[in-house]
């Protein structure tokens, strides 16, 4: 729930809902707005209103120019990423008739959220579905036969796996084109989708520990959501 002191913004469930206070005491409806995905927060500058909302590409219209986007080929189960982040900006200058101005689509789920000085600054952490790509060792039948009081042989038999699965990734990995591995913003823009590049040149807003526990980018990101045109800076 958030006011501007004269009306009232309510997001419950999938549905955004404007009131308006013409009295002390008294509540009136102005209007409601249905929102794609799950709402999770929403910012108020002005007449410009931001919905946060969680997506899920699973529910992308296949006709829709995002569907192709999201995937990594014509297979249903290919999606990039499994969890998405919705940023939806609102002219609400006209409460009883919001006007969507802006949709962005980014890869990964949201963390957290803030507006500063009509910017929004939001914490993202992305994982990819990278085909091919696996963090796990696939054992074979044959390792599980092994005595479980042997464990130098057991060792050695996951050591050869391990290696095994190490090449095996390079492999994908080399496949691809470096943009394919790096998160994406989508914004929907007169009616196409325009894709967002994350990255600078050469990658300097990328920034990898000395010690890896975890696959996946946590995204730091600057987004100028309320003006006419659309601006980011993102570091990784």
């Amino acid at each position: 729930i958030k006011t501007d002191g004269y009306y009232i913004y309510v997001l419950q469930g999938s549905t955004l809902s404007i009131l308006t206070v013409p009295e002390f005491g008294e509540i009136e409806f102005t209007s409601n707005v249905s929102i794609e995905g799950q709402p999770i927060s929403m910012m108020l500058d002005g007449d410009r209103l931001i919905v946060l909302s969680s997506y899920s590409p699973w529910n992308t219209d296949q006709d829709d120019e995002l569907y192709k986007l999201l995937q990594w080929d014509d297979g249903y189960n290919s999606w990039r990423s499994s969890s998405m982040t919705k940023f939806t900006t609102y002219d609400i200058t006209n409460r009883a008739e919001p006007e969507v101005i802006r949709e962005l689509y980014l890869e990964g789920y949201n963390v957290d959220a803030r507006e500063i000085d009509g910017s929004i600054r939001a914490v993202t952490h992305s994982w990819l579905d990278v085909p091919g790509l696996t963090g796990w060792l696939n054992m074979p039948s044959e390792y599980w036969e092994l005595d479980y009081r042997d464990e130098d042989n057991r060792r050695a038999f996951r050591e050869v796996i391990a290696y095994e699965t190490i090449v095996e990734n390079g492999k994908a990995l080399n496949s691809l084109d470096l943009e394919d591995l790096i998160p994406k913003i989508y914004e929907r823009k007169d009616g196409t989708i325009v894709e967002h590049d994350m990255r600078s040149e050469k990658c300097q807003n990328f920034a990898k520990p000395l010690d890896g526990f975890s696959r996946g980018f946590t995204n730091i990101l600057s987004l100028d959501l309320f003006s006419d045109s659309f601006s980011f800076e993102s570091d990784h």
